[in-house]
Order: structure tokens, then C-alpha cells, then sequence
């Protein structure tokens, strides 16, 4: 019989201990699992919306707004760009906005028209523009079935209208690209004001003979009809509409949409096409976007930052399931203590009883991780109202989104490797224990051992004084400088929640070991304490808390691990709903915020650089900013031509036309509360969280003087 198989038979006769560390194991690994899957089924959800909106385009080119608007010659930009290894088709797009469009007619340019091509069309579903039901064809086109049709898949539609003389005078026509510039649409299923911009591009495929009448907000489907019944509206044929769109249009264009052969180059790709810069095809320069990773980024660094700062909850939780396993082994070590010694006096070496108590190890492990990914999946539903409710303080509203539990094979993965890990690391003290085993030492008294250990004991104490006063101070330190923005100038990125992964666990163990070291001193106490109730059985109390010292000590520590971990978990969590978040973006810093106010791009290189060159500055930082700066004190905008000597700088961006500068104290960067480093927001009446949702847009700028 192996000793792998002994060890084996040992859990058998003390099956309510295995159970129980099987237990241990399956709820640290159950929490870790619960997190990830709910991060994995955001992550998914986000995804699968996004993408069914977006099909296959990968690639947005533009043109240069600034150098003759932005347009180009197709057929040319085609040549080139298919020159590219990887993109595997592309389409022209031409862009046309109704911002013009007479407002006092239509309140709030409010949009009620169905647009777009049909998606069961192969080659519109394949960039995925409009993603219209297939219920939506030809078939219903121009009949009674189309009020109902249009109701019925009301979120499905991005809502446009036009009146004949606007069409007239901008010679749209059916079947034209058109870019979507809708506010309100409110009334359209879950359409609303903040995504219509995931809708770059239209076709037309409905013109409204008569809009006298004016279009309220938030219009119910129904009154839509009433006002434009299909008798006013002129249809074309959705096949027509994407002939025309595809293959009328116009040699001048000023977008592309390109898909790759491979998603995972998109960057690599994009990287090339700019560097193509041929002036004589695109006049000033190429811009490029990584269209769905616009669309994306922002909500899955929020998804990250909620999956960094839950994770350190769960690796806590796993961390006191931990000192469970450890403390479990240990009393079972202690109980097969006699057999251990005449297994050693009889020639069993210190090699087979490690491999004995190793595949105890591995067997307990590997069937409690198991069945905690099993229980994470299931308990990840409890996970996801908080999980909601903590990113909704920083702006990010992931209720839009149908949630479903979706587990990774990364998250499998990392829940059966913490839990075989965590039950080896601490199972291997135990272990180790019994293997070195001496018969002899095994029959010596306590007290014997004890005085022969004393300098031992004292050499030990004195070292796990100063390595926990160390960890505490160094957690501290760890964690201020995660919050601080001293070091670090973004709110979501690994650095942050390394720094404060770190820093917690830091805190907790220090302050556990600074506990552990006064443990002896604190029992007679506590023992004293309860003497009123627990009258003379207080001696033995307090006799056998010393004599299991280390099994005291261990369920000493689970109790400190959770306390510690509530009070951790707890303070990050309503420093968060005061807008205290990790990272450098709870400071609004520096002198100066440069932006473009049409929520064009801004290219970081080589621009970030330029601005450090330039006099007097200290350091240009990129950071997320998007419109709505009310709060903003003592905010100005200018015109690029007065900060860039005069002149317009038309590499700077597609739509450079004006700037945010918000004039901010830089020396107050590491206080959290200075009146000049948060933005006041009395005045508007908002929480300090609404202003992190405002600052999620990549192409700012702050310069530090």
C-alpha cells in the first residue's frame, strides 16, 4: 500500500473533520469564483450588447476634419488601405449631421423614423450598422404591418426623421448615409440620450412628407403614428436602400469601416494604416478608431476596478478558510501524533509521512475547489446588487444590461489553483511538523521542550514584533498612496489595485501578527474579565487557552481577519459614495485642462510630449474627460488658435475646435478634501461620483505647472 493511499485512509476514519475542511475550502474558493463570474458576466453582457450593435467593423478611418472637412477620395483610400495585411473588406461611409435642423420645429431635434438596413441583409449584418429584426423586410415595407412592426421592435430601431423640404434642401434621398445626431430618444425601448453615439452611421430609409406639427419628448410610440401615419411616410425598399447606399456612393467620403481578418491585431492594424500618411490621399493626416474598444473600454475599467476591489474581499475570505484548513490539519497531526512516532520508529522516513500528508492535501483540495466553483456559480446572483449598486458611485450603470452568470475558463482556473494552493501553503506547516517527527521528543515533556526553546522563543517574538509593526505601517502606506494620486494618475489600472490589493492584505496580516504577539498577555485579562460568569471554571479557561495556544491563536486570527476585513472592505466601500476613489482622478490637479469640447480624439503621442516641452510646464498627464463641467470653478473656454500660438494646429485632432481649462491648485494633489483640488459641487446639487462618470473619456489633458 503507497503512503498516498494511507494518507487517504486517514481522512476516511476522520470523515466530520474532512468534511469540514472540505467545507473551509469550498467556501474560499465559492466567494473568489462568486466575484470573478459576476465581473465574467458583466464583462460578457457588455460585450454581447456592444458587439451585436457592432458587428464585424473593427476600424473607423477618418479623414482630417480640419484640411478640407475630412474628406477623401474612396476608390484612392481603398488602394492603399487594401495594401494593409489583415483588413479583410471595407465600406465607404458618408457622413452627413442634421445639427442645422430647425429645432423650433422639432422640440430638441427629436428623431421618430425608423432608419437603417435590414441586418438579415448579408452584408449589412456583417458591419452590423443598424441591426434592424429580421422581421424588418421588403415584405412589409409600405403596409398596414409596419405601425405594429415598428412598436413592437421599437428598441431595435435608431429613430430619425426628416421633413421632405429638409431632405429637399440638403439633397438627402432615400437610401443616403446619414449620421445619427439624436437627442431624447426616449420613447424607443432602451434607447437613450447617452448611447445613441454607439450609432455612427445611418441610412434613410423614410422621409416625412409634413412635420408641422412639433415631436414632444419622450413621445409614446403610439402618438408618433398619430401624428406620422404610414400614409405620410415615404419608404423605400430595403434591398434598394442598401444598393444605393453601397454601391451610389459618392467618390468623396470621409469614413470608412474596415473589418480584420484577425480581432486580436486591431491595434497592431490601426498602427499601420496611420502610418501610411499619404498626403496625396488623405490631406493632413489619417486618424483611426478602435471602434468597439471605444464603445467598451470605459465600462469594462469600471468592470475592473469593481472585480480588483471584490477580489481583495474574497482572497480575505480565503485567507481565513485558510487558517481554518491549517488549524484543522494541525489538530488532526496532533491526534495521529502516536502513530506518526511508531510509523518513524519503525523506519518510515521523514519523505513518506510529507507525501502521506501532501496527498491528504491534495485530495481535500482539489474536491472543496471543485465544488466551490460549483457554489460560486450559483451564489454569484447575491453578488451582483452590490456589485451594481458599488460601480453606480462611480457612474457606471451596469443595470442596462441583461446579466446572465458566465463562467471563464481563466476563472476556473484561478478557483481550483487558489484553493490548492492556499490548503498547500498553509497545509504544508502541519505537514512538515509531522514529518520531522522525533520519537524521542515526541515522549519529552511540554515544559522541557519549552525551557530548552527559550532563547528560541525569545529571538522569534522579538522578530515578529518588528516584521508586524512593519507590515501595518507598510499597508498603511500602501494604501494611502493608492488613494493619493501621488504616484499614480489614473483611477482604473493594474497599478491601483495591485497598490491596494497589496496594501490591504499588508494591514490585516500586520495587525493579526501584532494581535498574535500579545495574545499571551491579553488571555489572563480576558480570562479575568469573564471570572463574574464563568466563576472558578475561569482558571481552566484560561489554562487551556495556553495549553492549545496555537489552535487559540489560529481561531484568534479568523477573527481578526474578518473583523479587519469588514472594517477594510467597508472603508473603501463609503470612500468610494464620498468620491474618494483609488487612483489620481478624485483629484481634479494641475493649472491647466485641455480637452477638445466636441469630444473629438486628441492623440496622446506625440502631443503629451510636445506640451511637456513647452515653457514653464512640469508634466502632462492623459486623463478621461467628457462634457459637463458646470462645477468646474473658474472655467474657460479658448479657441486652439490661442493656445498654439495663434494658429490651428490641425494635427491635433479630427474636430479640434475649442478647449476646457479648469484652473486647479496643484499643490493640494495629496489632500482629499482641499476646496481647490475636488471640485465643489454645492452649486449643481450632485454627488462628487457624478463627476468620476464625467471624467470617462479618454482625450483630456492636465498639465501640472
Amino acid at each position: 500500500m503507497s503512503f498516498a493511499t494511507m494518507g487517504i485512509r486517514f481522512l476516511n476514519k476522520r470523515r466530520l473533520r474532512t468534511l469540514l475542511t472540505i467545507l473551509a475550502i469550498m467556501l474560499g474558493v465559492g466567494i473568489l469564483t462568486g466575484v470573478n463570474v459576476t465581473a465574467d458576466s458583466i464583462e460578457s453582457a457588455v460585450n454581447a450588447q456592444i458587439y451585436a450593435k457592432l458587428g464585424n467593423n473593427d476600424i473607423i478611418v477618418r479623414g482630417n476634419k480640419s484640411v478640407d472637412g475630412g474628406w477623401f477620395n474612396y476608390n484612392d483610400a481603398y488602394d492603399l488601405i487594401d495594401d494593409v495585411d489583415g483588413v479583410e473588406s471595407m465600406v465607404p461611409r458618408i457622413i452627413k449631421s442634421h445639427a442645422s435642423y430647425p429645432r423650433s420645429n422639432h422640440s430638441g431635434g427629436y428623431n421618430v423614423i425608423t432608419v437603417g438596413i435590414d441586418a438579415d441583409n448579408p452584408k449589412e449584418s456583417t458591419y452590423g450598422n443598424c441591426n434592424i429584426t429580421e422581421a424588418l423586410n421588403p415584405s412589409y415595407v409600405n403596409t398596414s404591418n409596419i405601425e405594429a412592426l415598428f412598436q413592437e421592435y421599437s428598441s431595435y430601431f435608431i429613430p430619425i426623421v426628416l421633413s421632405k423640404d429638409y431632405a429637399n434642401d440638403h439633397n438627402v434621398h432615400p437610401g443616403d448615409p446619414f449620421y445619427l445626431y439624436a437627442e431624447n430618444p426616449g420613447a424607443f425601448g432602451d434607447m437613450t440620450s447617452s448611447n445613441t453615439s454607439t450609432w455612427h452611421n445611418t441610412t434613410v430609409i423614410g422621409i416625412i412628407e409634413d412635420t408641422s406639427e412639433a415631436v414632444q419628448d419622450f413621445m409614446p410610440p403610439a402618438k408618433v403614428w398619430e401624428l406620422y401615419p404610414p400614409s405620410k411616410v415615404l419608404y423605400l425598399d430595403i434591398d434598394d436602400a442598401w444598393n444605393y447606399a453601397f454601391n451610389q456612393h459618392a467618390n468623396q467620403v470621409n469614413m470608412i469601416f474596415l473589418q480584420v481578418n484577425n480581432p486580436t491585431q486591431v491595434e497592431t492594424i490601426r498602427s499601420n494604416i496611420e502610418g501610411l500618411d499619404d498626403e496625396s490621399v488623405f490631406p493632413g493626416a489619417i486618424f483611426t478608431e478602435n471602434v468597439k474598444s471605444l464603445f467598451t473600454e470605459g465600462i469594462l475599467q469600471v468592470n475592473f476596478l469593481m472585480r480588483g476591489i471584490f477580489s481583495i474581499f474574497s482572497a480575505i475570505s480565503l485567507l481565513v478558510c485558510a487558517i481554518i484548513i491549517k488549524n484543522l490539519l494541525e489538530m488532526a497531526k496532533e491526534e495521529q501524533q502516536h502513530e506518526i512516532g511508531i510509523m518513524r520508529a519503525v523506519g518510515v522516513t521523514k519523505n513518506k509521512i510529507l507525501e502521506m500528508y501532501i496527498s491528504q492535501i491534495l485530495f481535500i483540495s482539489i474536491i472543496g475547489s471543485l465544488i466551490g466553483l460549483a457554489f460560486g456559480y450559483f451564489i454569484s446572483n447575491f453578488f451582483v446588487g452590490s456589485y451594481v449598486d458599488t460601480a453606480s458611485a462611480v457612474g457606471t450603470d451596469f443595470e442596462q444590461y441583461s446579466i446572465k452568470p458566465v463562467i471563464s475558463i481563466m476563472t476556473g482556473f484561478i478557483g481550483i489553483s487558489a484553493g490548492v494552493l492556499v490548503s498547500l501553503v498553509f497545509g504544508f506547516i502541519p505537514a512538515r511538523s509531522a514529518a520531522n517527527t522525533d520519537p524521542l521528543e515526541a515522549l519529552r515533556s511540554r515544559t522541557e521542550k519549552a525551557k530548552k526553546s527559550l532563547l528560541v522563543r525569545a529571538i522569534k517574538k522579538t522578530g515578529s514584533l518588528s516584521l508586524s509593526v512593519g507590515m501595518t505601517a507598510a499597508g498603511v502606506a500602501t494604501i494611502i498612496s493608492a488613494f493619493s494620486g501621488l504616484f499614480l494618475l489614473d483611477i482604473i489600472n493594474p497599478e491601483v489595485i495591485v497598490l491596494l490589493f497589496v496594501g490591504v492584505i499588508l494591514l490585516i496580516i500586520g495587525i493579526v501578527m501584532l494581535g498574535a504577539f500579545f495574545f499571551p498577555v491579553v488571555v489572563p485579562l480576558i480570562s479575568k474579565l469573564f471570572s463574574p460568569i464563568l466563576g472558578e471554571m475561569h482558571v481552566i479557561v484560561g489554562r487551556n487557552l495556553k495549553r492549545y495556544s496555537r489552535q487559540t491563536k489560529n481561531t484568534f486570527a479568523m477573527l481578526a481577519i474578518g473583523l479587519c476585513m469588514m472594517i477594510t472592505v467597508g472603508t473603501i466601500m463609503n470612500s468610494a459614495y464620498a468620491g474618494a476613489y483609488p487612483g489620481g482622478k478624485t483629484i481634479t490637479g494641475g493649472d491647466l485642462r485641455i480637452g477638445d469640447f466636441a469630444r473629438g480624439l486628441i492623440p496622446k503621442d506625440p502631443h503629451q510630449q510636445g506640451l511637456k516641452d513647452l515653457e514653464s510646464v512640469a508634466e502632462a498627464v492623459p486623463i478621461r474627460f467628457s462634457m459637463g463641467f458646470e462645477g468646474l470653478t473658474r472655467v474657460e473656454r479658448l479657441k486652439n488658435g490661442k493656445i498654439f500660438g495663434g494658429t490651428a494646429d490641425s494635427t491635433f485632432g479630427p474636430v479640434s475646435e475649442s478647449f476646457h481649462l479648469g484652473i486647479i491648485d496643484p499643490s493640494e494633489y495629496a489632500d482629499l478634501h482641499s476646496e481647490d483640488s475636488i471640485v465643489e459641487l454645492s452649486d449643481r446639487g450632485a454627488e462628487l461620483g457624478n463627476l468620476m462618470d464625467k471624467l470617462e473619456n479618454p482625450y483630456t489633458i492636465i498639465l501640472q505647472n
